[in-house]
């Protein structure tokens, strides 16, 4: 595997840490993003579940863990592709309305969904093209590289998580919000 393969590795690897923090939290505590998605449809009929945001959580899991197998590289890209549309058109609908409520997106904070939401969409949707247009490329025998490298990504971010991801093992200590 050439530098342009273990970069490629690298940068999924990232971007799956991200979407395994973001989808742990959501997973976990979905409030603050029902919340934020609540105060972008003000004044419909529409609601958001507490369900539903983990569902997407969990969505946003998968896609993630995807991101780590290089063989799904395409099919996950078309994925990673959705999820950026999604947090770009939260992020502008936000931004637009001048959002006020922390969203808790891409694993908490205080930041409200705005033009930080449309940014980082942008980057997925960016990386989604460039896992669909990479050629895949047979790792040199013996490699362990990109395995060792994903792996120590997930580790590091579940590590850095760690409260969040026992409280997801944990289904008991999750806050009953519904």
């Amino acid at each position: 595997m050439g530098v342009d393969g273990l970069l490629l590795v690298s940068v999924n690897s990232l971007f799956a840490a991200v979407l395994l923090v973001a989808g742990v939290t959501k997973t976990v505590v979905p409030q603050p993003v029902r919340s934020a998605v609540e105060e972008l449809l003000h004044g419909s009929a529409h609601t958001v579940s507490a369900s539903a945001v983990r569902v997407f959580g969990a969505v946003e899991i998968a896609v993630g863990l995807g991101l780590l197998i290089p063989a799904a590289r395409a099919a996950v890209g078309v994925a990673v592709i959705g999820l950026g549309a999604v947090f770009a058109l939260a992020g502008a609908a936000g931004w637009r309305r001048r959002s006020a409520l922390p969203c808790g997106c891409l694993g908490g904070g205080p930041y409200p969904l705005g033009a930080r939401n449309v940014l980082v969409g942008a980057a997925f949707v960016a990386l989604g093209v460039l896992d669909i247009a990479a050629v895949p490329t047979a790792p040199a025998s013996g490699t362990r590289a990109p395995a060792i490298t994903a792996a120590a990504m997930v580790l590091f971010c579940l590590w850095l998580h760690r409260r969040l991801a026992w409280r997801l093992l944990r289904p008991s200590a999750r806050p009953d919000a519904t």
